[in-house]
C-alpha cells in the first residue's frame, strides 16, 4: 500500500508532451514452407501443422522530427532476414543517437528576453514560477520555448529510445524478433511480457519495439480506408504520380510462397494461388485484376519485385496511418503516443493531463479490500432460451396471435458515459454518521459506497426473472451450487474446488453486494427493500466534470468495430411515411389511440385519456388530431403519436412532445401510469454492452 507521502497521483510525465524525434516503421514477410505430417485420427481433437513460417524479407522507413522520411525505405529479401533486420536497425540507431547527442545552442531574441522576464507560470508544468525560472529551448532546433522551473527543464528532454512500430507485433512478428534478439547478448535487452509467448514490448539497446495494433486494433486495410487521399503524405511523396494506385493494401499469395525459389518466377500466379486455407477464401476477381494492374504499372519482372513493392507499400501505409494518429493525439492531448505502449496507457496519461485531477490512492488495506469486493465486472448470460417474433413485418405473421418483437440493443460509449459521471477522487474515510442514503441526490458533493444485505421480494421474482438487479460475484463451487448442476459442468471435481469466481445474477433471498447510491435509487424505483445497512465509505465529488476527453472521439473513425446493421421493427415506423389526415370524431380518435399501442399498454392509455378529458378545458385535440394546449393549436402535431410516445418512450420524440410533456408535469400527471413498463419485456441474452429483448 502507498505511504502517506506517496498517496497522491497526478500527471507528471511532462516529457510525454515532447514528440519522439525519430520513429522507425517496419514490416516483415515470411514464406510458408510446407510440412509433411501424419494423418490425424478423425475421432480425436488435434492440431495439424501444415506450414512453417520462415522470415524472407522486410522493409522499414525512418520518420524524422518534421514528419518526413529521413531516407527512402530500406527493403531486404533473402535468407537470414531477422539477423539482417536487427543488424541494420542497430546501425540506424547509432546514426540517430549521434544526432540526438548534439545539443544545438539556444537562439534567444529580444522578444524572447521580454517573454522570459514577464513570465509568471512555468511553460512546462503550468504552475507559478515563484522566482525559480530558467530558459527552456529545443535541443534540435535551438528555438526558445519559454520560462520553466529548473527541475522541469532538466526533466523535459528528448526521448533517448527509438520506437520501432510494427503492426501486430505482439501476435506475429514478435515471435521471430525475440528469437533473433537473443543473439545480441552484448546489448541491453528488456521486455514487457504478456505471457510466456507474447510480449507487449521489448527493447534492444535503444530500440523500443511497440505494436501499433495495441493502439489501432484493426487491419491496415481498414485503417487505410479511413484516411483521406491528402493524408497519405509519405506514400504520395515516395510514389509520386503512382501514389493513387497504392493507397490501399494489396493482395499477396502468402501460401503460394513456400520457398525462396518462387521469387524468381516471372509472372503472377493464377487467382487460385491467392487462396487462404485459414479463412477458406480466395481473392475476388477485382482484387486479382488490381494485382495485375500493379504488376504492369510498376513494370515488375519477377515475383521478388512484387514482394518488395508489397512490403514497401505496407510499411508506408503503416507510417502514414500512425503518423496521422500521432498528430491527432498531439493536437488534442498534447501527448505523443510513441511514449506509451498501448491505448490504455495512452488514455490514462491523457486523462490525468486533461482533467488535471489529483487522485488520492488508498492507504487503508481494509478500505481497499472493501471497495475491491464491489468490482463485479459485466454480466454475460442467456436467460431465456427461445423466443419467436410475430409481427406484421414478418412473412410468417399470424394475425390471430399477439404481436411480438425481438430487438438487439447496443450501448454506445458506455465507459465514456460512466467516466463522465461524478467520480471519487480524494478524502476517502469511514463514517459512522447516520445517513439517509436513499435521499442522497445523484449530484451530491459527497458520495457513498455501501455494503448492504438485500432481500428480493417474492412478488418481483417473475417480473425480474430474465434480468434481475444487483448481480453478485460469488464462488461457483459453493454449497448453494446444487448437486444436480455439477453434472452439467465439464470440469473434474478437483478443478471445481479451485473456487472459480463467476458473475451470477440470482433471485436469492439475501444477496450481499456493494452498491453505489445510484444503483440503490434504481432498486428503489422497483420497490427493492434494504434490510440491513452494514457499513459504508464516503468521499467528496469534484465540483466540475471535465468533458474534454470525449470531444476528440468524433475525429477518430471507429475502424475497430464492425458496422452493426440492425433493423428495429416497431409500430411507430409508419411515422416516417406520414399519416393522411382524416376528419374524425373524438370517440374515433380515442379508439385510434387505444389501438396504436400494444395490448399491454391499453389500461395505461385509458387512464391517460381520462386524465386529458378531466382537463379538456386546458388540453384536448382537434378533429385532425392536432394538440390544443391552453386554447392554442400546436400545428403539425398528432395526439396519437404523443400519447403513444409517452407510454413507449421511443428515442425519437414526435413533434410537439415537449409542450405536451410540460403541460402534464404542470398538472402533476401521475407518473406511475407509465412506471416500470419496460420491465415487462423478457431479456433473452445480455452482456456488458448489449442485450436482446423480447
Amino acid at each position: 500500500m502507498p505511504t502517506q507521502e506517496e498517496k497522491w497521483l497526478e500527471f507528471s510525465n511532462h516529457k510525454f508532451k515532447l514528440p519522439v524525434p525519430y520513429v522507425i516503421y517496419a514490416d516483415l514477410e515470411c514464406i510458408l514452407e510446407k510440412i509433411n505430417s501424419c494423418e490425424q485420427d478423425p475421432k480425436i481433437s488435434s492440431t495439424e501443422s501444415i506450414a512453417k513460417h520462415v522470415p524472407c524479407g522486410f522493409a522499414y522507413v525512418i520518420v524524422g522530427p518534421d514528419g518526413t522520411m529521413v531516407k527512402p525505405p530500406t527493403v531486404f529479401r533473402g535468407k537470414n532476414a531477422i539477423d539482417q533486420f536487427l543488424t541494420k536497425l542497430l546501425d540506424e540507431e547509432k546514426s540517430i543517437l549521434d544526432i540526438l547527442r548534439f545539443v544545438k545552442p539556444m537562439v534567444f531574441s529580444m522578444t524572447d528576453e521580454e517573454n522570459f522576464k514577464s513570465s509568471t507560470l512555468c511553460s512546462i508544468c503550468g504552475n507559478p514560477l515563484n522566482g525559480d525560472a530558467v530558459r527552456d529551448h529545443d535541443h534540435l532546433t535551438g528555438a526558445y520555448r519559454g520560462a520553466a522551473h529548473n527541475r522541469c527543464n532538466l526533466n523535459f528532454k528528448l526521448a533517448t529510445y527509438i520506437p520501432v512500430v510494427i503492426h501486430n507485433l505482439r501476435n506475429y512478428d514478435g515471435h521471430f524478433l525475440i528469437q533473433g534478439i537473443g543473439k545480441f547478448k552484448e546489448k541491453r535487452i528488456q521486455c514487457i511480457p504478456e505471457n510466456s509467448e507474447k510480449f507487449i514490448s521489448f527493447t534492444l539497446s535503444s530500440l523500443r519495439f511497440i505494436d501499433s495494433f495495441q493502439f489501432l486494433n484493426t487491419s491496415l486495410e481498414k485503417l487505410a480506408q479511413n484516411l483521406k487521399p491528402c493524408q497519405f503524405h509519405l506514400c504520395n511523396k515516395y510514389f509520386a504520380s503512382n501514389a493513387q494506385f497504392i493507397t490501399r493494401k494489396g493482395c499477396y499469395p502468402y501460401e503460394y510462397f513456400d520457398s525462396f525459389s518462387k521469387f524468381y518466377e516471372t509472372q503472377l500466379p493464377p487467382q487460385s494461388a491467392f487462396f487462404n486455407s485459414l479463412t477458406n477464401e480466395n481473392v475476388s476477381r477485382e482484387d486479382y485484376e488490381y494485382a495485375h494492374d500493379i504488376w504492369n504499372i510498376f513494370q515488375m519482372h519477377t515475383l521478388g519485385d512484387y514482394h518488395d513493392l508489397y512490403v514497401t507499400v505496407d510499411v508506408l501505409l503503416l507510417s502514414d496511418i500512425f503518423e496521422n494518429f500521432r498528430t491527432l493525439c498531439q493536437n488534442y492531448y498534447k501527448i505523443d503516443p510513441c511514449h506509451t505502449y498501448t491505448a490504455p496507457g495512452l488514455a490514462w496519461q491523457a486523462c490525468l493531463k486533461m482533467t488535471k485531477v489529483r487522485l488520492e490512492l488508498l492507504t487503508d488495506i481494509d478500505m481497499h479490500l472493501f471497495i475491491e469486493k464491489g468490482i463485479r465486472g459485466g454480466v454475460a448470460m442467456i436467460s431465456h432460451r427461445y423466443a419467436k417474433a410475430n409481427n406484421a413485418y414478418l412473412s410468417n405473421y399470424d394475425s390471430s396471435l399477439p404481436s411480438s418483437y425481438i430487438i438487439y440493443l447496443d450501448a454506445n460509449n458506455l465507459y465514456g458515459w460512466a467516466m463522465s459521471q461524478h467520480l471519487p477522487t480524494h478524502d476517502f474515510s469511514w463514517t459512522d454518521e447516520d445517513v439517509n442514503f436513499m435521499n442522497v441526490p445523484d449530484d451530491s458533493e459527497i458520495g457513498y459506497i455501501f455494503e448492504v444485505d438485500l432481500e428480493y421480494p417474492d412478488e418481483l421474482h417473475d417480473l425480474h426473472n430474465c434480468y434481475p438487479l444487483a448481480p453478485e460475484k460469488i464462488e461457483l463451487y459453493h454449497p448453494s451450487f446444487m448437486e444436480h448442476s455439477k453434472k452439467f459442468v465439464l470440469l473434474p471435481e478437483e478443478r471445481l474446488q479451485n473456487f472459480v469466481s463467476e458473475q451470477l445474477s440470482e433471485l436469492d433471498e439475501k444477496m450481499q453486494s456493494i452498491l453505489r447510491n445510484k444503483n440503490m435509487n434504481d432498486s428503489e424505483k422497483v420497490t427493492l427493500y434494504l434490510q440491513i445497512l452494514r457499513k459504508y465509505v464516503n468521499f467528496p465529488f469534484p465540483k466540475e466534470i471535465n468533458e474534454d476527453m470525449q470531444e476528440p472521439q468524433m475525429e477518430f473513425k471507429n475502424s475497430n468495430a464492425e458496422d452493426l446493421k440492425s433493423v428495429i421493427l416497431n409500430e411507430d415506423s409508419k411515422e416516417a411515411l406520414g399519416f393522411i389526415k382524416q376528419e374524425t370524431s373524438a370517440e374515433n380518435i380515442e379508439q385510434e389511440i387505444e389501438k396504436s399501442a400494444p395490448k399491454k399498454y391499453k389500461a395505461i392509455i385509458k387512464k391517460i385519456i381520462l386524465f386529458i378529458q378531466k382537463h379538456r378545458e386546458e388540453i384536448y385535440w382537434t378533429p385532425d388530431k392536432e394538440l390544443i394546449v391552453d386554447g392554442k393549436i400546436i400545428r403539425n402535431t398528432n395526439v396519437v403519436h404523443l400519447i403513444t410516445h409517452l407510454v413507449r418512450d421511443r428515442k425519437i420524440k414526435p413533434f410537439g412532445f415537449e409542450s405536451f410533456d410540460e403541460f402534464l408535469k404542470r398538472k402533476n400527471f401521475p407518473s406511475n401510469f407509465v412506471k416500470n413498463k419496460y420491465l415487462k419485456t423478457k431479456t433473452l441474452y445480455a452482456k456488458p454492452l448489449s442485450w436482446i429483448d423480447y
